[in-house]
């Protein structure tokens, strides 16, 4: 939008503790606004949208998928709206689930020895997994060939702090 925000990752704790914060400062208010609470590690695009990968990997998806939320910036309510969040299963992983049920090689129609789970309406749903190519199409309608953003974060001490009052 154009605005400053600050941009908060409390990551010194336990990782249930853990979490990451977009603020926006209301000068009329004098106060800041939570735009998005997730877990600290976000990937931010110049596109408006926040990759935010979730704090535990439970599922059958293994180290090579990292489960997480997307959000797209809604500047209407100045706020980040959830998109989806994905999930997935990785054959080489585990080839059956916690029901015994086994991968489904009929929905991988890419060959991939993966299946994903998007979930858009925020409830976890492992029922309808999706081939790699529609994985890859809901992806690429998002982010497409948006860019990531660096971002130069600093440790919160009060040497910092008098740094950024001073804008320097």
């Amino acid at each position: 939008d154009g605005k400053d925000e600050l941009i908060l990752l409390y990551s010194t704790t336990i990782t249930a503790g853990m979490a990451g914060y977009v603020f926006a400062y209301d000068r009329e208010a004098g106060t800041l606004q939570t735009q998005l609470q997730e877990y600290p590690a976000l990937t931010f695009y110049d596109n408006g949208i926040v990759k935010a990968l979730w704090s535990h990997n439970q599922g059958h998806a293994g180290d090579d998928f990292w489960p997480y939320s997307l959000y797209q910036y809604n500047p209407d309510s100045d706020r980040y709206a959830l998109i989806g969040m994905v999930d997935a299963w990785d054959k080489n992983y585990a080839e059956t689930d916690d029901q015994s049920n086994p991968f489904p090689s009929d929905i991988d129609k890419s060959g991939t020895g993966f299946v994903y789970y998007i979930m858009e309406d925020g409830q976890y749903d492992n029922t309808h997994p999706v081939d790699a190519s529609e994985y890859n199409a809901w992806v690429n309608v998002h982010i497409g060939g948006a860019s990531e953003i660096p971002i130069q974060y600093m440790d919160l001490t009060e040497e910092n702090i008098l740094r950024i009052k001073k804008g320097s």
